[in-house]
């Protein structure tokens, strides 16, 4: 991003113009050139008055001195030094606004978790050159920001995101065809990545274990918003269908070797707890007799569904084509 200044002649004067350009590179090689500011004519009595309203305090020498505010063919002599801000500071505004932090720490824990370069070596570019592993990696970050659909991620939330800069992208890396083609191409991958994460978490913490168990779920509140910035209730997508409500999101890993050797504690009737407390947190494994039960006889409806399935088919006399 630089200043551009354009002279014109006019009624025998010279007048000067300046603005803010953006320079962004295409593929190719090519570098297309964006206005993004204009910031106005500038004459000799406003920039001596800009001049004089912008000083600093030099702690080496103990002294105020003023800040040079424009290209060296219009600074005099005397005041050129090493400090030098090219930007009209009293005309400039803030234009499209994009969110950075997030989307670097999302950035950072997929490389932590080693997840480009798994994924850079089964997804290569395709013919036309599309990064598949970095549109998977918009889809990832969107998800875990602000989850919606593929369509909002396109029309909306990647150029309100730092995400192009951050990854170097070139423009079209949220097309929504892309993002639609790109889930076709992770199924084979499945097993893989599971395997891969499992990896990085023994080598991360240091754990040894047999079964890991993982699972995501939310709670809604019945509350009265707007509540404090560090609350973590927020309105988001609903997996029980109650959007007018805020919620938290859980996520929540199981390992045998933390909780197999707590006691069970009953909570009420039918409802056994061990408690862990571990960093300043206290993590609840809740085990209810009822649910157990409940998802037991999903499980054998179903199976029982299964076999008069079976029982039907094997009564039938079809052909293979026919089947």
């Amino acid at each position: 991003m630089f200043l551009r200044a354009t002279t014109r002649r006019k009624d025998g004067k010279v007048h000067r113009y300046w603005s803010i350009v953006e320079n962004r590179r295409l593929p190719g090689g090519r570098v297309l050139q964006r206005h993004l500011l204009y910031l106005g004519e500038n004459n000799s009595s406003q920039e001596r008055a800009w001049r004089k309203s912008i000083e600093v305090f030099d702690q080496r020498t103990e002294q105020s001195r003023s800040l040079s505010l424009f290209p060296e063919d219009r600074i005099d002599a005397g005041v050129v030094d090493e400090s030098v801000v090219r930007l009209c500071l009293s005309q400039l505004r803030l234009c499209r606004p994009r969110v950075c932090g997030s989307c670097w720490l999302a950035l950072k824990l997929s490389e932590t978790l080693e997840l480009d370069r798994f994924w850079c070596r089964r997804l290569p570019k395709s013919r036309k050159g599309t990064r598949w592993d970095q549109v998977l990696f918009v889809l990832v970050a969107y998800r875990l920001l602000s989850t919606g659909s593929e369509w909002r991620l396109h029309q909306h939330w990647f150029e309100h995101s730092a995400l192009r800069d951050l990854l170097g992208a070139a423009d079209g890396l949220a097309d929504i065809h892309k993002l639609y083609a790109c889930h076709d191409r992770l199924v084979e991958h499945k097993t893989a990545v599971f395997d891969h994460l499992v990896q990085r978490w023994r080598d991360l913490f240091n754990v040894e274990f047999d079964v890991l168990l993982y699972d995501l779920t939310s709670t809604h509140f019945e509350a009265n918003p707007p509540f404090a910035d560090e609350d973590k209730r927020k309105y988001g997508y609903s997996r029980d269908r109650r959007s007018d409500c805020v919620q938290v999101v859980i996520a929540l890993v199981v390992t045998p070797e933390d909780l197999l050797r707590k006691p069970w504690q009953v909570a009420r009737p039918g409802v056994q707890v061990k408690l862990l407390p571990q960093d300043g947190e206290l993590y609840v494994f809740a085990q209810s007799a009822d649910r157990v039960a409940k998802e037991r006889a999903m499980r054998k409806r179903q199976l029982k569904r299964l076999w008069g399935c079976l029982k039907q088919l094997s009564g039938m006399t079809l052909t293979h084509k026919e089947l």
